[in-house]
Parts: structure tokens; C-alpha cells; sequence
């Protein structure tokens, strides 16, 4: 299972779909955001051999996966930190959610640190 979900991240996930071009999606209505959540809910039914009518959020729980909207809000945080660290700029939302982090995700002093810290706080968002 281990690789099959390397391969559904890879290419479902990452590339091909949610992940590539996931900030254009920033601020967009919540109903805008159904299709990508669809596609990430089937990938993680696959992953799982789940069933179509199984309940998705401890499926997604378990897989560590973000839903779209946290999913935006981490890809928007990092352009943000990687601006504030010499990088490259951002997009007019990213300081909508820059500003929406706690300062204990924000005060971190690394790229690394940051993104697991970014991570889990918006994780802690989306599986209350």
C-alpha cells in the first residue's frame, strides 16, 4: 500500500491535479472547491480500498491528508515564508492566510520546521 499511495500523492495529488495549481483557488467560493475535494476524497477511497459510501474524514485523518481548503492555505504560507526568507514573491491572498497562522507557525526559523509546524496546525483546523 505503502507505494500505491506514493504513486496517488505523486500524480493525483501533487501534479497532476490538486496541488499544481491549487492557490488560483484561493478566496474562491466554497462550492468552487467541491470538485478538487471529490477528486482528493475518490484518491483516498483508492489508497484505502474504501468504499464509495465510507465515510471520507477518517480516511483522510489517517492518510495525513489535508482537505483543499487547508491544502491552499499551506501552498499560500509557504510562498509567504519563502518571501519573507529571501524568495520568490506571492500571490495577493497569501497574506490573507499569513495573517490567519499563529505566531507559533509563523515565528518558526526554518523552511522545514515551518512546514511541519504549518501542517499540523492546519490539520488541527480541518480534523477538530
Amino acid at each position: 500500500m505503502i507505494k500505491f499511495n506514493v504513486l496517488v500523492v505523486s500524480l493525483v495529488l501533487s501534479r497532476l491535479y490538486l496541488d499544481y495549481g491549487n492557490a488560483t483557488l484561493a478566496g474562491q467560493p466554497g462550492n468552487q472547491l467541491d470538485r478538487p475535494q471529490s477528486v482528493m476524497n475518490t484518491a483516498a477511497r483508492l489508497v484505502c480500498s474504501a468504499r464509495k459510501y465510507e465515510h471520507i474524514t477518517p480516511l483522510l485523518r489517517d492518510l495525513h491528508w489535508l482537505r483543499v481548503p487547508e491544502r491552499i492555505k499551506f501552498k499560500l504560507s509557504v510562498l509567504v515564508f519563502r518571501c519573507l526568507h529571501g524568495d520568490r514573491a506571492f500571490f495577493v491572498a497569501a497574506p490573507r492566510a499569513w495573517n490567519t497562522l499563529p505566531s507559533s507557525v509563523t515565528a518558526s526559523e526554518t523552511l522545514g520546521t515551518f512546514k511541519r509546524r504549518l501542517k499540523t496546525h492546519l490539520f488541527a483546523t480541518s480534523f477538530p
